[in-house]
């Protein structure tokens, strides 16, 4: 059937002469596991991936297509891989929800520190100091907690030279029975049945076990250690939701979960728009009518892609519409459905690159391929070159000069009395001395002169001042390029 559909793909491909892309939409990795939603459509599971973006590359154009990819996975290869993790892995079941959720429903017991599963079943509990069964024959003596493990303990123990292939009890009271084995002797390969006497001995059961009428023993609840058996037997069924987080819990906690996601995928799929929008473009010219008046003809071109989609792939063709307009008003629509065979399919998009050249300042730029690549591209040389030419302040320093020349820029020479200056400009508080300062000392007040210390900053005051203007005056002429 798949070969059939295929064919017809590629007949219809053929018909109608269209472009086969196939476009990068990512690993079954990241499509399997992405958030998105799944579906169930009978035994498989549908999970899509991110729509991403693909181009149609004709005629210098790139004309973007969303597509969003999907892939179909069998329920039962998902419940295989959870269970392969359960076997190789038990330590890993505590990580994920959907696994611990599966080994509670089987009524096993695990170990969060060690990972250990084990199954919790109700088992025979022999002990000889309580109730159990016997046989005493042939020099061999058999013992179990129930009639049936006794008469299997006895078989095994017994050294005819002969295999059993069978055993099964009959008891004649509560507590005395036969057993019945049958055998076939190695040696000779005949067979036959053995009968021996069956007792039962012993009072009471042990602590945490109860007497049970179906296997007449001590039954007590066990754990042992889960078996392959056990783990092949699981019934796992559920919603899309518990599949789907089954599915990557059980592959991203494997070995290797690229190989696990790509083991599970059976089916694939490719959906998107049926039509998208191509180039257009329009053109303007003037006419000469018969009566010698000018009319201006507008011809506008529309590209359309009718689009068909494969597993992994999709197939367009190109319908060009062509509308005449003459003065404002329509004289002419045609469409024509372009063959274009000879583009039977187009090159990868991961071999899409664009080239450039040209990025020096001193050299034009050429770029072909990814025609937004190509404007980034310039736009970053421009800037680029225009923020060089902005700090490159050697080659600029006689035009910056020759700015600052003129009449207007000229200073004007004066002397200035440095001790006015200074008594002009310094003060901004009160230049009286302040009070004495009056302290209370042990009832008695002792008064603080403050004249000497005032005395002595009026002394220093001038010399304070001239070093701050010197300063100031060796920062203001660096910053015109003094030495």
């Amino acid at each position: 059937m798949r070969f059939l559909l295929l064919s017809l793909l590629i007949l219809s491909t053929s018909a109608f002469g269209g472009t086969r892309v196939t476009p990068n939409v990512g690993t079954n990795s990241a499509i399997l596991n992405s958030s998105n939603s799944a579906y169930l459509s009978g035994n498989v599971l549908w999970k899509q991936g991110d729509t991403a973006t693909s181009y149609i590359e004709r005629l210098g154009r790139h004309t973007p297509v969303g597509v969003t990819p999907s892939r179909g996975v069998p329920t039962g290869r998902i419940v295989s891989a959870a269970k392969d993790l359960i076997r190789l892995s038990p330590t890993s079941v505590v990580a994920s929800v959907g696994l611990m959720a599966i080994v509670e429903g089987a009524g096993w017991a695990i170990d969060e520190l060690t990972g250990q599963i084990s199954v919790r079943e109700q088992s025979p509990v022999f002990d000889n100091n309580y109730i159990y069964w016997y046989i005493q024959a042939n020099g061999q003596r058999g013992e179990g907690a129930t009639p049936m493990l006794a008469c299997q303990a006895w078989a095994d123990k017994s050294a005819f030279g002969d295999q059993w292939e069978a055993i099964s009890y009959t008891l004649s009271s509560y507590n005395h029975g036969t057993c019945l084995v049958s055998y076939t002797q190695l040696s000779s390969g005949n067979s036959g049945t053995t009968s021996k006497n069956l007792a039962r001995t012993g009072s009471g059961c042990p602590s945490g076990t109860s007497y049970s009428d179906d296997q007449y023993g001590c039954i007590g609840t066990i754990d042992r250690p889960v078996l392959d058996s056990d783990i092949s037997k699981l019934s796992i069924t559920g919603d899309a939701s518990f599949y789907d987080g089954l599915m990557r819990d059980a592959c991203d906690l494997s070995a290797s979960p690229s190989r696990c996601f790509d083991s599970l995928v059976e089916q694939r799929r490719l959906s998107g728009p049926a039509t998208v929008e191509g180039p257009k473009t329009t053109t303007t010219s003037t006419q000469t009518n018969a009566d010698g008046s000018t009319s201006t003809v507008e011809k506008e071109t529309r590209t359309q892609y009718d689009i068909e989609y494969g597993d992994d792939h999709y197939v367009y063709t190109p319908k060009t519409t062509t509308e005449t307009k003459v003065d404002g008003q329509t004289t002419e629509t045609t469409t024509e459905q372009e063959d274009t065979s000879e583009d039977s399919e187009q090159k990868p998009e991961e071999e899409m690159v664009s080239e450039i050249s040209g990025l020096n300042c001193e050299a034009s730029i050429a770029c072909s391929g990814d025609a937004i690549q190509c404007a980034i591209a310039s736009t970053q040389k421009d800037t680029k070159c225009i923020l060089q030419d902005a700090l490159d302040f050697p080659t600029q320093q006689s035009e910056i000069t020759s700015i600052f020349q003129g009449d207007e820029f000229a200073l004007d020479e004066e002397e200035i009395e440095i001790p006015s200056f200074i008594n002009q400009g310094t003060r901004f508080l009160p230049s009286t001395c302040p009070a004495p300062i009056a302290l209370a000392l042990s009832g008695k007040t002792l008064q603080l002169d403050t004249q000497p210390f005032c005395t002595f900053a009026n002394d220093l005051s001038f010399l304070i001042v001239a070093f701050s203007a010197l300063g100031a005056a060796l920062y203001v002429g660096r910053a015109f390029g003094g030495e």
